[in-house]
Protein backbone atom coordinates (compact mmCIF):
# COMPACT_ATOMS: atom_id res chain seq x y z
CA UNK A 1 0.00 0.00 0.00
CA UNK A 2 0.97 3.49 -0.67
CA UNK A 3 -0.03 6.98 1.35
CA UNK A 4 -0.18 10.10 -0.31
CA UNK A 5 -2.11 12.46 -2.63
CA UNK A 6 -1.22 14.83 -5.60
CA UNK A 7 0.58 18.35 -4.18
CA UNK A 8 -2.04 20.49 -5.54
CA UNK A 9 -5.06 18.13 -7.01
CA UNK A 10 -6.16 17.63 -10.85
CA UNK A 11 -9.05 19.61 -10.42
CA UNK A 12 -9.89 23.65 -10.19
CA UNK A 13 -11.83 22.81 -7.24
CA UNK A 14 -9.00 20.93 -5.68
CA UNK A 15 -6.34 23.81 -5.89
CA UNK A 16 -9.11 26.30 -4.58
CA UNK A 17 -9.54 24.34 -1.26
CA UNK A 18 -5.84 24.37 -1.11
CA UNK A 19 -5.32 27.43 -1.66
CA UNK A 20 -7.88 28.63 1.00
CA UNK A 21 -6.20 26.01 3.33
CA UNK A 22 -2.80 27.90 3.05
CA UNK A 23 -4.46 31.03 3.55
CA UNK A 24 -5.66 30.00 7.07
CA UNK A 25 -1.83 28.37 7.54
CA UNK A 26 -0.01 31.68 7.06
CA UNK A 27 1.66 30.52 10.59
CA UNK A 28 3.69 27.23 9.81
CA UNK A 29 3.81 26.05 13.13
CA UNK A 30 1.26 26.21 15.65
CA UNK A 31 1.85 28.20 18.79
CA UNK A 32 1.62 24.64 21.36
CA UNK A 33 3.66 22.79 18.71
CA UNK A 34 7.90 22.51 20.10
CA UNK A 35 10.53 23.35 17.65
CA UNK A 36 12.04 19.72 16.00
CA UNK A 37 16.07 20.03 15.19
CA UNK A 38 18.02 16.78 15.12
CA UNK A 39 21.37 16.88 16.92
CA UNK A 40 24.77 14.28 17.76
CA UNK A 41 22.50 12.72 19.96
CA UNK A 42 20.18 11.31 17.75
CA UNK A 43 23.20 9.48 16.21
CA UNK A 44 23.35 6.78 18.58
CA UNK A 45 23.73 3.31 17.85
CA UNK A 46 23.94 4.82 13.54
CA UNK A 47 27.07 3.43 11.61
CA UNK A 48 28.79 6.05 9.91
CA UNK A 49 28.94 6.87 6.69
CA UNK A 50 25.78 4.97 5.41
CA UNK A 51 23.16 5.54 2.69
CA UNK A 52 20.44 3.58 3.96
CA UNK A 53 16.85 4.46 2.95
CA UNK A 54 14.60 5.32 6.10
CA UNK A 55 12.71 1.76 6.81
CA UNK A 56 10.52 1.62 9.79
CA UNK A 57 8.02 -0.06 11.81
CA UNK A 58 4.44 1.24 12.23
CA UNK A 59 1.35 -0.04 13.48
CA UNK A 60 -1.60 0.39 11.10
CA UNK A 61 -5.25 -0.66 12.13
CA UNK A 62 -4.01 -2.36 15.44
CA UNK A 63 -1.32 -4.55 13.74
CA UNK A 64 2.29 -4.16 13.50
CA UNK A 65 3.50 -3.76 10.23
CA UNK A 66 7.37 -4.16 9.53
CA UNK A 67 8.97 -2.77 6.35
CA UNK A 68 7.61 0.88 5.62
CA UNK A 69 9.08 2.97 3.27
CA UNK A 70 9.40 6.49 4.16
CA UNK A 71 9.85 8.04 0.60
CA UNK A 72 9.60 11.86 0.11
CA UNK A 73 9.48 12.13 -2.95
CA UNK A 74 5.83 10.00 -3.24
CA UNK A 75 2.46 11.55 -4.20
CA UNK A 76 -0.44 9.66 -5.67
CA UNK A 77 -3.87 10.65 -6.04
CA UNK A 78 -6.21 9.33 -8.93
CA UNK A 79 -6.57 5.65 -8.72
CA UNK A 80 -7.49 5.29 -12.51
CA UNK A 81 -3.93 6.95 -13.49
CA UNK A 82 -1.30 3.83 -14.31
CA UNK A 83 1.59 3.89 -11.96
CA UNK A 84 4.78 2.48 -12.42
CA UNK A 85 5.62 -0.01 -9.80
CA UNK A 86 8.99 -0.83 -7.46
CA UNK A 87 10.49 -3.17 -10.74
CA UNK A 88 9.60 -0.37 -12.87
CA UNK A 89 6.14 -1.88 -15.09
CA UNK A 90 3.24 -0.19 -14.68
CA UNK A 91 0.57 -0.91 -12.80
CA UNK A 92 -3.23 -0.33 -12.56
CA UNK A 93 -4.37 0.75 -8.39
CA UNK A 94 -6.53 -1.91 -6.80
CA UNK A 95 -8.10 1.00 -5.04
CA UNK A 96 -8.18 2.98 -1.84
CA UNK A 97 -8.56 2.34 1.66
CA UNK A 98 -8.71 4.93 5.03
CA UNK A 99 -6.69 2.97 7.88
CA UNK A 100 -5.72 4.43 11.18
CA UNK A 101 -1.75 4.94 11.09
CA UNK A 102 -0.06 5.34 14.84
CA UNK A 103 3.92 6.40 14.95
CA UNK A 104 5.95 6.44 18.19
CA UNK A 105 5.74 4.63 21.21
CA UNK A 106 4.08 4.87 24.55
CA UNK A 107 2.64 7.95 25.94
CA UNK A 108 4.63 9.91 22.78
CA UNK A 109 1.90 8.27 19.99
CA UNK A 110 0.40 10.36 17.15
CA UNK A 111 -2.41 8.82 14.90
CA UNK A 112 -3.67 9.98 12.08
CA UNK A 113 -6.34 8.67 9.01
CA UNK A 114 -4.33 7.53 6.11
CA UNK A 115 -6.00 7.46 2.23
CA UNK A 116 -3.76 4.26 1.31
CA UNK A 117 -3.50 3.39 -2.28
CA UNK A 118 -3.51 -0.38 -2.95
CA UNK A 119 -1.85 -1.83 -5.65
CA UNK A 120 -0.60 -4.89 -6.59
CA UNK A 121 3.14 -5.13 -7.58
CA UNK A 122 6.28 -7.04 -6.56
CA UNK A 123 8.15 -5.21 -3.54
CA UNK A 124 10.36 -5.83 -1.07
CA UNK A 125 7.97 -3.32 1.57
CA UNK A 126 4.15 -3.65 2.72
CA UNK A 127 3.97 0.39 2.90
CA UNK A 128 5.15 3.07 1.53
CA UNK A 129 4.77 6.61 3.35
CA UNK A 130 4.85 9.43 1.27
CA UNK A 131 4.91 13.20 1.82
CA UNK A 132 0.89 13.86 2.77
CA UNK A 133 0.85 11.69 5.70
CA UNK A 134 4.16 13.04 7.23
CA UNK A 135 2.84 16.87 6.36
CA UNK A 136 -0.38 15.16 8.39
CA UNK A 137 1.91 14.60 11.34
CA UNK A 138 3.70 17.31 10.87
CA UNK A 139 6.39 15.31 11.15
CA UNK A 140 10.36 15.75 9.94
CA UNK A 141 12.35 12.93 8.30
CA UNK A 142 16.14 12.48 8.09
CA UNK A 143 17.92 9.55 6.93
CA UNK A 144 20.88 10.55 7.96
CA UNK A 145 20.21 10.12 11.74
CA UNK A 146 17.55 7.57 10.32
CA UNK A 147 14.62 8.52 12.69
CA UNK A 148 11.32 10.47 11.96
CA UNK A 149 10.26 13.15 14.64
CA UNK A 150 6.79 15.25 15.05
CA UNK A 151 5.04 16.94 17.54
CA UNK A 152 2.83 14.79 20.53
CA UNK A 153 0.65 16.93 22.82
CA UNK A 154 3.62 19.83 23.15
CA UNK A 155 6.74 17.00 23.47
CA UNK A 156 8.49 15.42 20.55
CA UNK A 157 7.69 11.60 19.55
CA UNK A 158 10.22 9.55 17.51
CA UNK A 159 10.67 6.57 15.19
CA UNK A 160 13.85 5.18 14.60
CA UNK A 161 14.85 3.50 11.15
CA UNK A 162 15.16 -0.39 11.22
CA UNK A 163 18.63 -0.35 9.15
CA UNK A 164 19.27 -4.39 8.95
CA UNK A 165 15.43 -4.38 7.25
CA UNK A 166 16.80 -1.35 5.13
CA UNK A 167 19.54 -3.41 3.94
CA UNK A 168 17.38 -6.84 3.34
CA UNK A 169 14.88 -4.69 1.26
CA UNK A 170 17.40 -3.19 -0.83
CA UNK A 171 19.04 -6.77 -1.38
CA UNK A 172 15.80 -7.61 -2.44
CA UNK A 173 15.12 -4.97 -5.26
CA UNK A 174 18.70 -6.04 -6.73
CA UNK A 175 16.97 -9.20 -6.88
CA UNK A 176 13.62 -8.28 -8.42
CA UNK A 177 15.66 -6.03 -11.38
CA UNK A 178 17.82 -8.60 -11.81
CA UNK A 179 15.38 -10.84 -12.48
CA UNK A 180 13.10 -8.51 -14.88
CA UNK A 181 16.78 -8.15 -16.69
CA UNK A 182 16.68 -11.57 -17.21
CA UNK A 183 13.39 -11.95 -18.43
CA UNK A 184 13.99 -9.40 -20.85
CA UNK A 185 17.24 -10.69 -22.03
CA UNK A 186 19.51 -8.50 -20.77
CA UNK A 187 21.85 -10.92 -18.91
CA UNK A 188 22.04 -13.77 -21.12
CA UNK A 189 24.31 -15.75 -18.70
CA UNK A 190 21.90 -15.53 -15.71
CA UNK A 191 19.17 -16.06 -17.96
CA UNK A 192 21.05 -19.72 -19.33
CA UNK A 193 21.39 -20.73 -15.73
CA UNK A 194 17.86 -19.94 -14.62
CA UNK A 195 16.64 -22.32 -17.29
CA UNK A 196 17.51 -25.65 -15.21
CA UNK A 197 17.28 -23.29 -11.39
CA UNK A 198 15.95 -20.54 -10.47
CA UNK A 199 18.48 -18.06 -9.43
CA UNK A 200 17.84 -15.42 -6.21
CA UNK A 201 20.05 -12.49 -5.75
CA UNK A 202 21.27 -11.39 -2.93
CA UNK A 203 23.54 -8.04 -2.23
CA UNK A 204 27.05 -9.42 -0.83
CA UNK A 205 26.43 -7.41 2.10
CA UNK A 206 23.39 -9.49 2.70
CA UNK A 207 25.31 -12.90 2.54
CA UNK A 208 27.25 -14.68 5.21
CA UNK A 209 30.24 -16.93 4.67
CA UNK A 210 29.28 -21.00 5.74
CA UNK A 211 32.06 -23.73 6.17
CA UNK A 212 29.73 -26.83 5.13
CA UNK A 213 33.33 -28.84 5.70
CA UNK A 214 36.72 -27.90 6.47
CA UNK A 215 38.48 -25.78 3.56
CA UNK A 216 34.86 -25.57 1.99
CA UNK A 217 33.09 -22.40 2.24
CA UNK A 218 29.91 -21.28 0.29
CA UNK A 219 28.43 -17.73 0.84
CA UNK A 220 24.29 -18.29 2.00
CA UNK A 221 21.46 -15.12 1.79
CA UNK A 222 21.20 -13.52 5.38
CA UNK A 223 17.73 -12.77 5.63
CA UNK A 224 16.25 -16.48 5.21
CA UNK A 225 17.80 -17.62 8.43
CA UNK A 226 19.40 -15.10 11.11
CA UNK A 227 17.70 -12.17 13.11
CA UNK A 228 14.58 -12.91 14.54
CA UNK A 229 13.60 -9.73 13.91
CA UNK A 230 13.54 -11.46 9.64
CA UNK A 231 10.98 -14.62 10.65
CA UNK A 232 8.13 -13.85 8.97
CA UNK A 233 6.38 -16.22 11.33
CA UNK A 234 3.94 -19.42 9.59
CA UNK A 235 0.28 -18.51 8.69
CA UNK A 236 -2.12 -19.69 11.31
CA UNK A 237 -3.92 -21.43 8.50
CA UNK A 238 -1.30 -24.09 8.46
CA UNK A 239 -0.84 -24.69 12.32
CA UNK A 240 -2.50 -22.89 15.24
CA UNK A 241 -1.78 -23.49 18.94
CA UNK A 242 -4.78 -23.29 21.74
CA UNK A 243 -4.77 -22.71 25.51
CA UNK A 244 -7.54 -24.95 26.65
CA UNK A 245 -8.65 -22.96 29.58
CA UNK A 246 -11.54 -23.60 32.20
CA UNK A 247 -14.01 -20.97 31.38
CA UNK A 248 -14.86 -18.82 34.33
CA UNK A 249 -11.10 -19.51 35.32
CA UNK A 250 -10.06 -16.13 37.10
CA UNK A 251 -6.78 -14.96 35.89
CA UNK A 252 -3.87 -14.87 38.16
CA UNK A 253 -2.48 -10.65 38.10
CA UNK A 254 1.20 -11.08 37.67
CA UNK A 255 3.24 -7.99 39.74
CA UNK A 256 5.84 -6.30 38.16
CA UNK A 257 9.42 -7.55 38.37
CA UNK A 258 12.10 -5.67 39.50
CA UNK A 259 15.75 -6.80 38.02
CA UNK A 260 19.40 -5.08 38.27
CA UNK A 261 20.51 -2.06 35.89
CA UNK A 262 21.90 -4.70 33.98
CA UNK A 263 19.39 -6.99 33.57
CA UNK A 264 16.71 -4.60 32.77
CA UNK A 265 19.03 -3.62 29.51
CA UNK A 266 19.18 -6.94 28.82
CA UNK A 267 15.61 -7.35 28.79
CA UNK A 268 14.89 -4.06 27.03
CA UNK A 269 17.14 -5.39 23.66
CA UNK A 270 15.80 -8.52 23.78
CA UNK A 271 11.81 -7.32 23.98
CA UNK A 272 13.19 -4.78 21.06
CA UNK A 273 14.16 -7.55 18.70
CA UNK A 274 10.82 -9.59 19.42
CA UNK A 275 9.01 -6.39 18.72
CA UNK A 276 11.14 -5.62 15.49
CA UNK A 277 10.26 -9.10 14.39
CA UNK A 278 6.16 -8.67 15.36
CA UNK A 279 6.44 -12.09 17.89
CA UNK A 280 4.94 -9.50 20.68
CA UNK A 281 2.68 -6.45 20.77
CA UNK A 282 2.55 -4.04 23.63
CA UNK A 283 -0.65 -3.64 25.38
CA UNK A 284 -2.32 -1.28 27.62
CA UNK A 285 -5.17 -3.76 29.07
CA UNK A 286 -4.16 -7.61 28.98
CA UNK A 287 -7.05 -8.53 29.81
CA UNK A 288 -9.80 -6.07 27.48
CA UNK A 289 -8.08 -7.84 24.49
CA UNK A 290 -9.67 -9.93 22.03
CA UNK A 291 -7.74 -12.92 21.35
CA UNK A 292 -8.41 -14.18 24.65
CA UNK A 293 -5.41 -16.60 24.04
CA UNK A 294 -2.75 -13.92 23.51
CA UNK A 295 -3.52 -12.09 27.05
CA UNK A 296 -2.68 -15.15 28.48
CA UNK A 297 0.16 -14.83 27.45
CA UNK A 298 1.56 -11.47 28.45
CA UNK A 299 4.20 -10.19 30.45
CA UNK A 300 5.26 -7.07 32.45
CA UNK A 301 8.91 -5.77 32.46
CA UNK A 302 9.94 -2.00 33.03
CA UNK A 303 9.21 -0.63 29.63
CA UNK A 304 5.39 -2.03 29.49
CA UNK A 305 3.61 -4.92 29.12
CA UNK A 306 3.31 -6.79 26.45
CA UNK A 307 1.77 -9.95 24.91
CA UNK A 308 2.94 -12.82 22.59
CA UNK A 309 1.07 -12.61 18.67
CA UNK A 310 2.98 -15.89 17.88
CA UNK A 311 3.27 -19.33 19.68
CA UNK A 312 6.50 -19.51 22.63
CA UNK A 313 7.79 -22.43 23.29
CA UNK A 314 7.05 -21.82 26.86
CA UNK A 315 3.26 -22.77 26.50
CA UNK A 316 1.83 -26.09 27.35
CA UNK A 317 1.74 -28.72 24.79
CA UNK A 318 3.55 -26.06 22.07
CA UNK A 319 6.24 -28.85 21.31
CA UNK A 320 3.47 -31.16 20.32
CA UNK A 321 1.90 -28.36 18.18
CA UNK A 322 5.31 -27.78 16.42
CA UNK A 323 5.64 -31.04 15.71
CA UNK A 324 2.24 -31.12 14.38
CA UNK A 325 3.38 -28.57 12.22
CA UNK A 326 6.67 -30.22 10.75
CA UNK A 327 4.54 -33.77 10.00
CA UNK A 328 2.28 -31.45 7.81
CA UNK A 329 4.78 -29.28 6.28
CA UNK A 330 7.03 -32.40 5.36
CA UNK A 331 4.20 -34.97 5.06
CA UNK A 332 5.45 -35.59 1.25
CA UNK A 333 9.25 -36.01 2.00
CA UNK A 334 9.57 -37.98 5.79
CA UNK A 335 11.18 -41.64 5.46
CA UNK A 336 11.89 -40.69 1.62
CA UNK A 337 14.40 -37.93 1.70
CA UNK A 338 13.94 -36.37 5.25
CA UNK A 339 13.55 -37.50 8.46
CA UNK A 340 12.46 -34.51 11.23
CA UNK A 341 11.91 -34.33 15.08
CA UNK A 342 10.50 -31.40 16.57
CA UNK A 343 13.18 -28.67 15.09
CA UNK A 344 15.66 -30.99 14.43
CA UNK A 345 15.89 -31.88 10.41
CA UNK A 346 17.64 -34.63 8.75
CA UNK A 347 17.67 -34.57 4.53
CA UNK A 348 19.20 -37.93 3.75
CA UNK A 349 20.30 -38.81 0.22
CA UNK A 350 21.43 -42.53 -0.47
CA UNK A 351 23.11 -41.55 -3.86
CA UNK A 352 25.11 -38.59 -4.02
CA UNK A 353 23.97 -37.50 -7.35
CA UNK A 354 20.50 -37.01 -6.10
CA UNK A 355 22.28 -35.11 -3.22
CA UNK A 356 21.41 -31.50 -4.91
CA UNK A 357 18.14 -32.48 -5.97
CA UNK A 358 17.04 -33.46 -2.24
CA UNK A 359 18.29 -30.32 -0.57
CA UNK A 360 16.52 -28.09 -3.13
CA UNK A 361 13.33 -29.95 -2.60
CA UNK A 362 13.78 -29.28 1.32
CA UNK A 363 14.15 -25.72 0.24
CA UNK A 364 11.50 -25.23 -1.53
CA UNK A 365 9.00 -27.07 0.99
CA UNK A 366 10.75 -24.28 3.93
CA UNK A 367 10.47 -21.21 1.43
CA UNK A 368 6.72 -22.51 0.76
CA UNK A 369 5.51 -22.26 4.37
CA UNK A 370 7.76 -19.20 5.96
CA UNK A 371 10.59 -21.79 7.71
CA UNK A 372 13.80 -20.33 8.41
CA UNK A 373 17.19 -22.20 9.40
CA UNK A 374 20.04 -20.98 10.83
CA UNK A 375 23.02 -21.83 8.77
CA UNK A 376 25.54 -21.38 12.04
CA UNK A 377 23.55 -24.64 12.97
CA UNK A 378 23.64 -26.23 9.58
CA UNK A 379 25.88 -28.99 8.14
CA UNK A 380 25.46 -30.15 4.54
CA UNK A 381 27.45 -32.78 2.67
CA UNK A 382 28.47 -34.75 5.32
CA UNK A 383 28.86 -38.43 5.82
CA UNK A 384 27.78 -39.41 9.19
CA UNK A 385 26.04 -36.73 11.85
CA UNK A 386 23.54 -36.52 15.12
CA UNK A 387 20.29 -37.01 14.93
CA UNK A 388 18.27 -37.33 18.05
CA UNK A 389 21.33 -38.44 20.12
CA UNK A 390 22.60 -40.77 17.78
CA UNK A 391 24.80 -41.35 14.62
CA UNK A 392 23.73 -41.03 11.64
CA UNK A 393 26.08 -42.94 9.02
CA UNK A 394 25.93 -44.80 5.42
CA UNK A 395 26.64 -47.76 7.42
CA UNK A 396 23.55 -47.80 10.03
CA UNK A 397 22.78 -46.14 13.19
CA UNK A 398 25.46 -46.34 15.38
CA UNK A 399 25.77 -45.18 19.28
CA UNK A 400 26.65 -42.28 20.48
CA UNK A 401 30.32 -42.48 22.18
CA UNK A 402 29.00 -39.83 24.61
CA UNK A 403 26.47 -42.03 26.20
CA UNK A 404 28.38 -45.12 26.28
CA UNK A 405 30.70 -43.18 28.22
CA UNK A 406 28.79 -41.67 31.11
CA UNK A 407 27.49 -45.40 32.00
CA UNK A 408 31.58 -46.58 31.93
CA UNK A 409 32.89 -43.79 33.79
CA UNK A 410 30.50 -43.91 36.24
CA UNK A 411 31.13 -45.74 40.09
CA UNK A 412 29.20 -47.90 41.56
CA UNK A 413 26.09 -46.56 42.83
CA UNK A 414 26.07 -45.37 46.78
CA UNK A 415 22.25 -44.73 46.78
CA UNK A 416 19.02 -45.15 45.28
CA UNK A 417 19.48 -41.69 43.34
CA UNK A 418 22.71 -43.88 41.63
CA UNK A 419 20.66 -46.24 40.90
CA UNK A 420 17.55 -44.20 38.91
CA UNK A 421 20.91 -42.23 37.05
CA UNK A 422 21.69 -45.58 35.74
CA UNK A 423 18.38 -47.27 34.87
CA UNK A 424 17.95 -43.66 32.94
CA UNK A 425 20.90 -44.14 30.62
CA UNK A 426 20.76 -47.91 29.96
CA UNK A 427 17.18 -46.86 28.56
CA UNK A 428 18.24 -44.10 26.42
CA UNK A 429 20.45 -47.47 24.80
CA UNK A 430 17.94 -50.03 24.66
CA UNK A 431 17.62 -50.22 21.09
CA UNK A 432 21.10 -50.93 21.11
CA UNK A 433 21.32 -53.88 24.05
CA UNK A 434 20.02 -57.65 23.44
CA UNK A 435 18.38 -58.26 26.41
CA UNK A 436 18.29 -55.30 27.95
CA UNK A 437 15.58 -55.73 30.75
CA UNK A 438 16.93 -59.18 31.79
CA UNK A 439 20.54 -57.44 32.32
CA UNK A 440 18.82 -54.47 34.28
CA UNK A 441 16.69 -56.46 36.39
CA UNK A 442 18.48 -56.56 39.59
CA UNK A 443 19.21 -52.97 39.71
CA UNK A 444 15.07 -52.42 39.50
CA UNK A 445 14.89 -54.94 42.40
CA UNK A 446 17.30 -52.52 44.18
CA UNK A 447 14.69 -49.52 43.28
CA UNK A 448 11.76 -51.38 44.80
CA UNK A 449 12.94 -51.80 48.02
CA UNK A 450 11.68 -48.90 49.61
CA UNK A 451 12.67 -49.10 52.89
CA UNK A 452 16.81 -49.61 52.72
CA UNK A 453 18.91 -49.04 49.75
CA UNK A 454 20.90 -52.79 49.50
CA UNK A 455 23.44 -53.05 46.60
CA UNK A 456 25.19 -56.43 46.43
CA UNK A 457 27.23 -58.31 44.97
CA UNK A 458 24.70 -59.58 42.39
CA UNK A 459 24.44 -56.01 41.49
CA UNK A 460 27.74 -55.53 41.06
CA UNK A 461 28.13 -58.28 38.96
CA UNK A 462 25.44 -57.26 36.64
CA UNK A 463 27.03 -53.54 36.87
CA UNK A 464 30.68 -55.10 35.29
CA UNK A 465 29.10 -57.46 32.98
CA UNK A 466 27.03 -54.46 31.32
CA UNK A 467 29.94 -52.89 31.07
CA UNK A 468 31.80 -55.59 28.79
CA UNK A 469 28.31 -55.68 27.01
CA UNK A 470 28.56 -51.75 26.10
CA UNK A 471 31.82 -51.88 24.95
CA UNK A 472 31.05 -53.48 21.64
CA UNK A 473 27.55 -52.48 20.67
CA UNK A 474 26.39 -53.60 16.85
CA UNK A 475 25.56 -50.69 14.25
CA UNK A 476 22.29 -51.45 13.17
CA UNK A 477 20.53 -52.03 10.26
CA UNK A 478 19.46 -49.56 7.80
CA UNK A 479 15.92 -51.55 6.82
CA UNK A 480 15.48 -51.63 2.89
CA UNK A 481 11.82 -50.96 1.42
CA UNK A 482 10.70 -54.88 0.14
CA UNK A 483 13.12 -56.07 1.95
CA UNK A 484 12.59 -59.37 4.33
CA UNK A 485 12.88 -59.35 8.00
CA UNK A 486 13.14 -62.04 10.93
CA UNK A 487 12.24 -61.34 14.23
CA UNK A 488 13.76 -63.38 17.61
CA UNK A 489 12.03 -64.11 20.84
CA UNK A 490 13.44 -64.68 24.23
CA UNK A 491 11.61 -64.88 27.27
CA UNK A 492 13.12 -65.74 31.32
CA UNK A 493 10.61 -65.57 34.26
CA UNK A 494 12.03 -61.88 34.61
CA UNK A 495 11.74 -60.30 31.18
CA UNK A 496 10.82 -60.61 27.51
CA UNK A 497 12.77 -59.49 24.64
CA UNK A 498 12.85 -59.39 20.68
CA UNK A 499 15.20 -58.37 18.23
CA UNK A 500 14.39 -57.28 14.44
CA UNK A 501 16.95 -58.45 11.98
CA UNK A 502 17.79 -58.66 8.34
CA UNK A 503 20.29 -60.47 6.34
CA UNK A 504 22.97 -59.19 4.14
CA UNK A 505 24.73 -62.07 2.42
CA UNK A 506 25.70 -64.72 4.90
CA UNK A 507 25.09 -61.98 8.18
CA UNK A 508 22.42 -61.32 9.99
CA UNK A 509 22.47 -57.82 11.06
CA UNK A 510 19.89 -56.53 14.15
CA UNK A 511 17.73 -53.49 13.10
CA UNK A 512 16.04 -52.72 16.43
CA UNK A 513 16.42 -54.89 20.28
CA UNK A 514 12.93 -54.73 22.10
CA UNK A 515 12.97 -56.06 26.10
CA UNK A 516 10.68 -55.36 28.81
CA UNK A 517 10.58 -56.59 32.63
CA UNK A 518 7.93 -58.14 33.98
Amino acid sequence: MISGGSTDGDSNRARKARSRRECLEVDGRRRDEPVISFGPEDLRGVSLPHNDALVIQARVANYDVLRVFVDNGSSLEAIETALFSFAGHAVYPEGEIALPLTLGTGDLRKTVMTVFTVVDAPSSYNIILGRPVMNEMRGLTSTYHQKIKFPVRGQVGEVKGDRPSSRRCYGETVRIDKMKAIREGKEKECQEETQEREVHFVAEEEQEVVEIEPGKNVRVARDICTSTWELSGISSQVAKHKLNILPGSRPVKQKKRHFGPEKDKVIEEQVGELLRAGHIREVQFPTWLSNVDQDKASFIIAGGTFCYVVMPFGLKNAGATYQRLMNLVFQKQIGRNVEEYVDDILIKTREGSHFIDDLAETFTTLKQYGIKLNPRKCVFGVKSGKFLGFLVTDRGIEVNPEKIKAIMDMPSPQSARDVQKLTGRIVALSRFISRSAHRSYPFFQVLRKAQKFGWDDKCEQAFQDLKKHLADLPILAKPEPGEKFWAYLSATEFAVSSVLIKEEGADQKPIYYVSHAL
